[in-house]
């Protein structure tokens, strides 16, 4: 018997990468770089943000790096959190989980703010 169920967010609930691209485009482009296709952007989805510039960009400048996270999160609180779509039968599967008792929660690297708001605008923050 599960005491409590624990998902990840982002490629678990939802397919975060149209949002995550986007605002990492907003970011280069903020700073003269060039934008990337969402391709280069998957494989660092997960891992921190600083991470993700760090590969993409391949500058370890931490002021740069800052300032390339500070761009992304601008965007991605105004638009990009509500660009990512839910995964076909996550919302069934969920429902069907939680109408067995087992405690259901959320696993995310994701700022919670963040999470809260993804899973708020999906209606499956409770």
């Amino acid at each position: 018997m599960h005491t409590t169920i624990v998902f990840d967010l982002d490629g678990t609930i939802s397919d975060p990468i149209v949002g995550i691209s986007r605002s990492i485009n907003h970011a280069l482009e903020r700073f003269g770089d060039a934008p990337v296709d969402p391709s280069v952007v998957r494989p660092h989805i997960g891992p921190p943000l600083d991470d993700a510039f760090r590969a993409i960009t391949g500058t370890d400048d931490p002021v740069r790096i800052a300032a390339y996270v500070a761009a992304y999160r601008e965007r991605y609180a105004d638009l990009g959190y509500a660009e990512s779509t839910l995964y076909p039968g996550v919302r069934d599967a969920l429902t069907a989980l939680a109408a067995s008792a087992v405690p259901l929660a959320v696993c995310t690297s994701k700022r919670v703010d963040f999470a809260e708001r993804i899973l708020e605008m999906y209606g499956l923050r409770s």
